[in-house]
């Protein structure tokens, strides 16, 4: 019977097209006689030559042994009990402890890091006028804080020291401006 997608001319009663693989209508017909080859998939013997299983559609190996020559076909293994740690080519089940599971490494700096670090070198600036200098430095603080739990690198960590320094001169400068005040 002719194949409606490729024309192939195919064996009478193949499922499917051994030329694309297309499904085609069940016919009625003798057995082949040419050497046969196992599909790997369903077992059916097919016809050597042919690259696709006449039953299933599988693409066959080319050179397969004939069918005396053909190796045991292995059989899969049985799904895991319940309670049953699964084989390692299966993944584990949602929610189920996987001990080969490695989380993704942080990245070394982003952008809350950055920003930490801008803060911090101003804050070492703006000490001096402590109505700038303490919103910058407790920003620069906080976001320098947020950055070293997300990143590995360095630059959340000297974005916090900066920004504390500039905190502790601002707050020095502030008591020594009220000090003054006070006495003068």
């Amino acid at each position: 019977m002719l194949c409606r997608n490729c024309g192939t001319d195919n064996e009478p009663g193949a499922a499917f097209c051994h030329g694309c693989g297309t499904a085609i209508p069940l016919q009625s017909g003798p057995a082949p006689q040419a050497a046969m080859q196992i599909c790997r998939t369903c077992g059916q013997e097919t016809p050597n030559g042919m690259p696709f299983c006449q039953n299933c559609g599988t693409p066959l190996e080319p050179g397969m042994p004939p069918v005396g020559e053909q190796p045991p076909r292995q059989t899969p293994l049985p799904p895991p009990y319940p309670g049953q740690m699964p084989s390692m080519q299966q993944a584990p089940p949602p929610g189920m402890y996987n001990p080969w599971y490695q989380p993704a490494p942080l990245p070394e700096s982003n952008g809350k890091a950055v920003a930490g670090m801008v803060l911090g070198i101003l804050s070492l600036m703006a000490w001096i006028l402590p109505l700038v200098g303490y919103p910058i430095s407790i920003t620069g603080l906080a976001l320098s804080i947020k950055a070293k739990k997300e990143t590995t690198g360095g630059i959340a960590k000297a974005g916090f020291v900066m920004s504390l320094i500039g905190l502790v001169l601002t707050g020095c400068n502030s008591f020594l401006g009220a000090a003054l005040q006070v006495i003068g």
